[in-house]
């Protein structure tokens, strides 16, 4: 039998180190066979428990969760097949096929839902703070539609009775005043009749034929007439007292008062009567009639304190008799008096001006309250909801209540109908010119409304009580609404641009996704929705803040343009996130994050799981639909062999022991070797087929820089063995290539102030990033500690030697520190003399403390840097590879579909520690398999017997 301690190693991978084997997997092709035609009704696969957890979370007091975890998963499936199951688009005897214990749980979540499912809502005004809008939310469009009709009907009713009531009750509206305030008001408005007739008078003075020098004259004989103007408008009862006189002039002016009464000129026979009638209707303008209208009409409408009717008719003709006097002493003045003017601005002057606002009687009010009142008993007896019957309860006591707010409205009304009555027939003013640009206003009674301060603006009382009805545009859809667009509008409400005209509750004119569905989903963007929150940079919308209301009470208070909007959320939330969404809140809002947290339950889905046959088996499943799924898409008839699918499968095996979850991944790579196979000509997935591919994949080039060593001066050209060279290993976008690492030690007894003996050189090595420099740094500290074991001052190297490390060629291409196992190397060779063999290669990141090799990225395509060249060497010699055991299985499943022979040209070690990559960079040109079996123990006994040849070299320092 060989000599285990001759034998040397031959090419090929190796699985055990010290006699223990490294974990690696089986071969799974019988339960391919087995289980491979096996077909589940759920989308996600091996989630099962994710799932319960979501149902679990969605179940409790507050109905919100967010599924955690890495892309391609699955979480966007189990969302999916929640919605499916609560919308009732999964029946649940699929669901009790698979899942059986979440069956009792979701019946009480699909009947928590279906209360919120197709929601509309009902705006009605509210009338005591119109700034706070009544919302009725209905998930039956039927009864929403039932309260819409009473709550229209009834709006529209009353709004009309009290709007139109000026105009169908004007003789209802009865005004009070006292005696004082009486008087001062007939006194102003007899003044107003004198004055107009006047002007009427002073206006036929002006007209042609009238020299100047008669017109004061004239108007003496006029004034006389104005009395007795006033004497046939009067009733008969007053006419009795006051009298007029018509003392004729000269002839000539009795020819101007007959042309001025209308009288031909040719007619001589007119009686005195003829002329006194003739000049009365004459000199009493319309305006004077309708202000008499007027005057006779208040005093009908007008409750005076401590006055009966008859009084009130007692002072107006006193009122008329006062003015009797004022013409008497006219007359008597107006010799005074040089021109007509003069005496317009005499007669202007008596006059006293007063405007006093009645108040609007009790007994007027009690009247409107009482049909009110009737309108509420009609509407409340109809069918509708006890919300709606609230609502028509609450107006009736705004008015019923409030004798303020509905006086203050009939005022404002009696103000308009009086405006109204005044203008219907505007006369122009004599003294200015009408601006043709100006439109004069024109009250007429469908300009009179009973308005009531409502928001900002006064408004017409039909469209403050005309409801307003939003309707769910979704209806025939599924209860849930897929969260996109993160602004205010996309997420609450829109809402239409202010209108003066415009009661509040009608501006919001469309519910945003928030309010339209039973379930909330936020699809792989819930963190987007915290982060959007959280940084809401319009304080006065306090979205945060009203998203934790939500959250604590079920409603979402909307504020827009200082008026308040309160709305039935939807009763579950749910998300997807592939990052934990609450890490925003760190540092923000620390009152509120507890909040958040304590009410959204944060559910964790898992990315790998234990590597069982159940696990397996919901991994064939995918394998297989993944090529049902793409022949049905491509219309395709693609098989795959046994082996391939076992291969696959490995591929899901990050660890041993574990199996990996990210199945979008897998499908994504499921569907890349289908659409292979078909470039290539087949309908079949085999093992030589993942080969090629995996050759193909190679980018051209990527031995370029390998090849370059076979030139003078490198690779090839160096001896055999030499101290402190070290072969590290990089792979690019561009290709491969050979990281030569060459450390010395340099003797130098004027270094006592350098800060350490360590230093990476080379000035192209400087071009290096972080990371590598910060592995060149591991490599140092874990030196300097295996030193510090054997005794060597942690000082001497710093006093008395200097090591420095260069790195030659394509120092570029290191980037990371899984450079620091060469460096750790390459420097211990340095200094303790020992010399490295160069076809030795390695890569590999090295824990400082413990002196363990970590796992490193690309391990596959750095392996094929000493297969290349150990093709472009002239006598094939050996070449070694070492690697960190932890990339033992990803590199086995990339050697399964290597398609170059790797595994039968280059031993492959993997090495756990320094000390073992130490030996076996050291034993010899050849490496034994006593020197693979033992490499932990030897290179332990290399590593401590090379320290003591160091402590012997500088003994002085040693402790």
């Amino acid at each position: 039998m060989e000599n285990l301690e001759s034998k040397v190693i031959s090419a090929g991978l190796r699985t055990s180190i010290n006699g223990e084997d490294i974990p690696t997997f089986p071969d799974f092709t019988s339960e391919i066979r087995e289980h491979k035609n096996k077909v589940s009704t759920l989308p996600f696969v091996n989630q099962k428990q994710s799932f319960l957890k979501l149902i679990r979370a969605l179940s409790t007091k507050y109905p919100y969760a967010v599924l955690v975890g890495d892309s391609g998963v699955g979480k966007s499936l189990i969302l999916d097949y929640t919605l499916g199951v609560l919308t009732g688009e999964i029946d649940f005897k699929s669901v009790k096929k698979e899942i059986p214990e979440s069956i009792p749980l979701l019946k009480d979540l699909t009947k928590r839902v279906e209360k919120y499912q197709h929601m509309e809502h009902l705006m009605l005004p509210n009338l005591f703070d119109p700034m706070r809008v009544y919302i009725v939310s209905y998930s039956d469009s039927r009864i929403g539609m039932q309260d819409w009709d009473v709550a229209e009907q009834f709006g529209m009713d009353l709004g009309h009775f009290l709007e139109f009531y000026g105009q169908n009750s004007r003789d209802d509206i009865r005004t009070i005043m006292d005696k004082s305030q009486f008087s001062r008001y007939i006194k102003n408005a007899v003044g107003q009749i004198y004055t107009k007739t006047y002007e009427e008078a002073h206006k036929m003075m002006g007209a042609p034929g009238v020299e100047p020098s008669e017109s004061t004259k004239l108007g003496s004989i006029m004034l006389d007439k104005i009395l007795y103007s006033f004497k046939l408008s009067l009733p008969e009862d007053l006419q009795e007292d006051l009298t007029g006189t018509c003392e004729l002039a000269t002839d000539y002016q009795l020819k101007l008062l007959r042309s001025v009464a209308g009288f031909n000129e040719l007619r001589t026979n007119i009686s005195k009567e003829e002329l006194e009638h003739g000049l009365a209707q004459t000199l009493i303008p319309q305006a004077s009639h309708k202000i008499y209208s007027k005057i006779i009409n208040e005093i009908l409408h007008t409750d005076i304190t401590g006055i009966d009717e008859d009084k009130k008719f007692s002072m107006l003709r006193s009122e008329f008799e006062e003015y009797s006097k004022n013409v008497n002493e006219l007359r008597k003045k107006t010799h005074q008096l040089k021109t007509q003017d003069d005496v317009l601005r005499f007669i202007r002057s008596k006059e006293k001006p007063y405007r006093q606002k009645q108040r609007i009687s009790q007994t007027t009010i009690e009247s409107v309250k009482s049909q009110i009142n009737q309108f509420y008993e009609e509407y409340s007896s109809k069918k509708c909801t006890p919300a709606v019957k609230d609502w028509l309860r609450l107006v009736k006591e705004y008015f019923t209540k409030q004798d303020d707010y509905i006086r203050s409205s009939l005022e404002g009304m009696l103000d308009r109908i009086r405006e109204a009555e005044d203008s219907v027939e505007p006369l122009p003013k004599p003294e200015k010119k009408q601006d043709p640009k100006k439109r004069q206003k024109d009250y007429t009674y469908n300009a009179v409304g009973f308005k009531l301060q409502h928001g900002r603006h006064d408004v017409d009382i039909t469209e403050i009580l005309e409801p307003h009805y939003i309707e769910d545009s979704n209806s025939m859809q599924n209860s849930w609404t897929k969260v996109g667009d993160m602004s205010s509008e996309g997420l609450f409400a829109h809402f239409e641009d202010y209108d003066v005209d415009c009661p509040p509750h009608t501006l919001l004119t469309e519910l945003g996704s928030f309010f339209k569905s039973g379930i909330l989903v936020f699809k792989d963007s819930f963190s987007d929705f915290i982060t959007f929150l959280t940084n809401d940079e319009n304080k006065k919308t306090s979205l945060k803040e009203q998203f934790l209301e939500y959250l604590q009470t079920g409603l979402m208070t909307l504020v827009h343009d200082g008026i308040t909007y309160q709305l039935k959320a939807p009763q579950i939330i749910v998300g997807c996130d592939n990052d934990d969404p609450f890490t925003s809140l760190k540092g923000l809002f620390p009152k509120d994050e507890i909040g958040l947290r304590s009410r959204i339950h944060t559910i964790n889905v898992d990315s790998i799981a234990d590597n069982t046959l159940e696990t397996r088996i919901g991994t064939i499943q995918v394998l297989y639909e993944a090529i049902r799924q793409y022949n049905l898409d491509n219309k395709k008839n693609i098989s795959i062999t046994d082996d391939a699918a076992n291969i696959l499968l490995q591929q899901m095996i990050p660890l041993p022991g574990y199996m990996s979850l990210k199945y979008r991944d897998f499908t994504k790579s499921i569907d890349d070797i289908c659409s292979y196979a078909v470039s290539q000509g087949t309908s079949e997935v085999d093992v030589t087929l993942l080969k090629n591919k995996t050759k193909d994949e190679i980018p051209t080039g990527f031995f370029a820089r390998v090849n370059s060593e076979k030139g003078v001066g490198k690779f090839f050209d160096l001896p055999e063995k030499s101290v402190g060279y070290v072969n590290g290993l990089a792979v690019s976008g561009v290709g491969s290539s050979i990281v030569k690492v060459r450390s010395y030690v340099v003797d130098d007894e004027c270094t006592q102030f350098r800060e350490s003996a360590f230093k990476l050189h080379d000035s192209s090595a400087q071009m290096v990033d972080k990371d590598t420099t910060k592995g060149f740094s591991l490599s140092i500290d874990y030196i300097m500690l295996k030193l510090r074991e054997m005794g060597v001052s942690k000082d001497f190297l710093n006093s008395y030697s200097s090591v420095k490390t260069f790195v030659d060629d394509f120092w570029s291409e290191m980037s990371g520190p899984s450079a620091s196992l060469a460096f750790a190397v390459s420097m211990m060779s340095a200094i303790t003399g020992d010399e490295i063999y160069k076809n030795r290669f390695v890569t590999g990141t090295l824990n400082p403390v413990t002196g363990q090799v970590g796992m490193i990225g690309g391990t596959y395509h750095k392996a094929l840097v000493p297969l290349r060249l150990k093709e472009l060497s002239d006598n094939n010699s050996d070449m070694y590879f070492l690697f960190p055991a932890g990339n033992l299985v990803d590199f086995s499943k990339d050697l399964a579909i290597d398609p170059f022979g790797l595994a039968e040209k280059v031993a492959c070690f993997p090495v756990k520690t320094f000390e073992q990559a130490y030996h076996l960079f050291t034993c010899g040109n050849t490496i034994t398999e006593n020197d693979w079996q033992n490499s932990q123990k030897l290179g332990t006994e290399k590593v401590n017997d090379s320290v003591s040849r160091i402590k012997e070299r500088y003994k002085n320092h040693c402790e």
